[in-house]
């Protein structure tokens, strides 16, 4: 019952309810891909806003079945083989929640540890490691691949391409 996202897991909720965690892009774009298919969408916020764009914070305010909770954190899952529901805490009056769900999204964004790579690669602000379409570092035959370079998209389809284009250089290399 927890998934990292919301387009490929998102149709096995079809009908259900769902929890997000977050309120940056990610999760606001996940909260509108799923109001599609779920039945309610919940999302829990640990700030007393939503970070994400003024664009995608508009349309979840238009979408009737996308809830927000601000000011919340998971602190717990409950269930046995499967997620029935959630414990939440709030940050301003230290309630307990629990909130009844058949899956949970994570989309709290991204943290590259990469900083012990900096003397070999390029860095961009966020931490993750440069490299050109064929996954090349600035150093000839270091490549890097997976969620901790700059490509957008951080979906093991993507990480495993990334591989391949890699693999294929560095037999030429070779």
């Amino acid at each position: 019952g927890v998934s990292y996202c919301a387009v490929c897991d998102g149709p096995f909720f079809t009908g259900r309810n769902v929890i997000i965690v977050g309120g940056g892009n990610s999760a606001l774009q996940e909260a509108i891909l799923l109001s599609g298919y779920c039945n309610h969408v919940t999302i829990v916020q640990n700030l007393s806003f939503l970070t994400g764009e003024a664009a995608s914070v508009s349309k979840v305010n238009e979408i009737e079945n996308i809830s927000v909770y601000f000011n919340k954190r998971v602190v717990k899952l409950n269930g046995d083989s499967d997620l029935q529901s959630i414990d939440v805490i709030d940050d301003t009056t230290n309630e307990l929640m629990t909130l009844k769900t058949d899956g949970l999204f994570v989309a709290i964004g991204q943290v590259a540890d990469n900083e012990s790579f900096k003397d070999l690669c390029d860095l961009n602000n966020n931490g993750f490691i440069i490299t050109n379409e064929l996954c090349e570092t600035k150093i000839e035959g270091l490549y890097a691949v997976g969620d901790c370079i700059n490509h957008p998209v951080k979906q093991i389809a993507t990480a495993v391409g990334d591989a391949t284009a890699a693999a294929n250089n560095i037999i030429k290399l070779l």
